[in-house]
């Protein structure tokens, strides 16, 4: 049975008997208690993981855009449009188990693969980078440091386009891509990621929801 199909069969009933009928069969339950117990040790491996990528000496690499943008510090937007667009993707993926599912598995390929491309394209931050401050993370990950050279590929333009890819609601899925496109330009104009690193995270993260969506059809 296809996503589509399973969807509208859950949809007719409440979110509990949802999960319920959806946790009820076995290669679904299999798969829901698999992904999150992986993501959060990939969550503890980041952890330790990010700040060695950030030790370690990079190339710069030459940027036609960048160099014609001059540097703006966006934090305080930035953030916010992320974590209201994960806030707004969580409450409408409780209604979809299939989906939610597949959308953790999505992050879970995206993110594993981020750390096969850092660990191998070490890169120095653009001319100009002013550090991403994330309010969350300076205060309980990395010990409170600042990750700079996370660089190949964005993490933050392939979690937005992961929900873009998640949602249906055509309305919801509007609002996400357009903050997808705020928050490409705005780490633009942060110069926190070179321009490759944003096009490289919307071609993996496209490949990734393909490959999660045949692993569990």
């Amino acid at each position: 049975m296809s996503f589509s199909e399973k969807n509208n069969r859950y949809a007719a009933v409440s979110i509990g008997l949802q999960w319920k009928q959806a946790t009820a069969e076995k290669r679904f339950f299999t798969w829901i208690v698999i992904t999150p117990a992986y993501l959060i040790f990939l969550v503890i491996f980041l952890n330790w993981f990010l700040p060695h990528i950030n030790q370690r000496q990079g190339f710069l690499l030459p940027d036609p855009l960048l160099s014609v943008i001059p540097p703006v510090d966006l934090s305080t937007w930035i953030f916010p449009v992320i974590y209201l667009s994960v806030l707004a993707t969580f409450i409408y993926l409780l209604g979809y188990p299939e989906r939610f599912l597949r959308t953790l598995m999505s992050f879970a390929l995206v993110y594993s693969l981020r750390v096969l491309t850092l660990y191998l394209v070490p890169m120095a931050p653009p001319q100009g980078c002013i550090p991403l401050a994330d309010p969350i993370m300076l205060h309980f990950a990395y010990d409170g440091r600042v990750i700079t050279r996370d660089l190949f590929f964005s993490g933050h333009t392939a979690c937005m386009l992961m929900l873009v890819l998640a949602v249906q609601k055509k309305t919801l899925k509007l609002f996400l891509a357009a903050g997808l496109t705020a928050v490409i330009v705005m780490l633009l104009f942060q110069h926190a990621h070179y321009t490759i690193d944003i096009v490289g995270a919307l071609i993996f993260t496209s490949v990734c929801w393909k490959i999660s969506g045949k692993i569990l059809s």
